[in-house]
């Protein structure tokens, strides 16, 4: 395996390929999403800062009921979809020309699935291993 592609020897294919799927450039995460799917601790660790509201609309944080929050520990989606494309060496060409973070995420997540030679809908049919490379 390459060097490149070492951080994710050991990731769930499914798991990674329906994160991939649903990234937004919006959403934070606890590490242990990422952990779980087998990420490991050291390189997602990089990426888990203390994120603050700032009062306005896009810039509020809020919980999984709905509520704002004044700040909240997570990992943002688009640092770390980013972070991955640049560490196993995906084309990142487009998705660095992106404006809005949504389509900056999709662009990155469809840079690794390329680079990985994944299938998008990979993750509906029965994986016979558990690995992404």
């Amino acid at each position: 395996m390459s060097k490149k592609l070492d951080i994710l020897k050991d990731v769930y294919r499914k798991k990674f390929l329906e994160f991939l799927r649903e990234v937004d450039g919006h959403d934070l995460y606890d590490m242990s999403h990422f952990t779980e799917m087998k990420f490991p601790e050291k390189f997602v660790k990089k990426f888990s800062r203390v994120h603050k509201s700032d009062g306005t609309y896009k810039g509020t944080i809020f919980d999984k009921k709905g509520n704002a929050m004044k700040s909240m520990r997570g990992v943002f989606d688009l640092t770390f979809v980013r972070a991955v494309a640049y560490e196993i060496g995906a084309d990142t060409a487009e998705a660095d020309s992106k404006m809005g973070r949504g389509f900056a995420a999709r662009c990155y997540a469809s840079a690794i699935v390329e680079k990985l030679g994944l299938d998008w809908f990979e993750h509906r049919r029965p994986i016979k291993r558990n690995i992404v490379v």
